[in-house]
């Protein structure tokens, strides 16, 4: 039987949300076993599910429906075989949905116990809580992609692999295609983050050639142009100056002092 936190986790919990695109609605991955075809209510003849690792054995056809189409198919864009044995285009009673054989199917079992744990153990315990209290689900991390990644982060693979004009070509087309979306964060502040991992890495070059794409996208924003300084001082003392300029006369009042002092130093430095 399922313990008391697991009741918790697993209960109807969704709030009213914007129906869903009937492709989705026929979307139920990561269901553990196949289910009736009939039309009959799946609750009038007892669920039937088999092989449930550690969704409850009573759980009713509704509430599993709600998990995979919530947790899996919004938090993690999937369909029915990224976890489930079966084709696309298949009918579900096609599935064999009771094998365990997709390594996928048996990574989602330990994020649902992960997320069970985090939520009835380690959050239930804080003193002090929210109101209403705070949750995680699958969205949290993965929002909406299998492999929950920052932009920094496949941004950095790319780079590393193909180098920083495919990072910036990859950054592009990622930008196109989910902007607007919780997927990537796109601010102001993305590109800054990984440059400095790349300064970190002696990727000065690439980290002076991330920060120029910043400019592009986000001409305002002074800080970069405090980095670009920073990495071309020395090699481009004219430069360094124009940029740490351009930084001052975007800067909030409460940086201008402090850039100001790296302009004084700085020129006095290089006379």
């Amino acid at each position: 039987m399922p313990s008391p936190s697991e009741r918790l986790f697993f209960q109807r919990r969704f709030p009213l949300r914007l129906a869903w695109p009937v492709s989705v609605l026929l979307l139920f991955a990561f269901v553990t076993a196949a289910t009736s075809q009939d039309s009959k209510p799946k609750e009038a003849e007892g669920p039937g599910f088999e092989n449930l690792r550690v969704l409850p054995s009573d759980i009713s056809q509704q509430d599993l429906m709600d998990i995979m189409r919530f947790d899996f198919v919004g938090g993690l864009g999937v369909r029915c075989s990224h976890c489930h044995v079966g084709e696309e285009g298949q009918s579900l009673s096609q599935y064999d949905l009771a094998s365990d054989d997709k390594p996928a199917k048996r990574k989602a079992r330990e994020m649902l116990r992960m997320v069970e744990a985090i939520n009835g153990v380690h959050l239930a315990g804080l003193d002090d809580r929210a109101e209403p209290a705070v949750r995680v689900s699958c969205e949290t991390c993965h929002r909406g992609q299998t492999q929950p990644r920052m932009i920094q982060e496949v941004i950095h693979h790319t780079v590393i692999q193909d180098g920083v004009e495919a990072g910036v070509e990859r950054f592009r087309e990622l930008r196109e295609e989910y902007y607007g979306s919780h997927t990537f964060d796109f601010g102001r502040t993305a590109l800054t983050a990984f440059a400095r991992t790349l300064i970190a890495e002696q990727r000065r070059a690439e980290a002076i050639r991330i920060l120029e794409l910043n400019i592009e996208l986000y001409p305002d924003y002074w800080y970069t142009y405090r980095m670009l300084f920073e990495l071309v001082m020395e090699e481009n003392p004219e430069r360094a100056r124009r940029e740490l300029e351009r930084a001052i006369g975007l800067a909030p009042e409460g940086s201008v002092a402090w850039l100001r002092r790296s302009l004084e130093e700085f020129l006095a430095g290089s006379e």
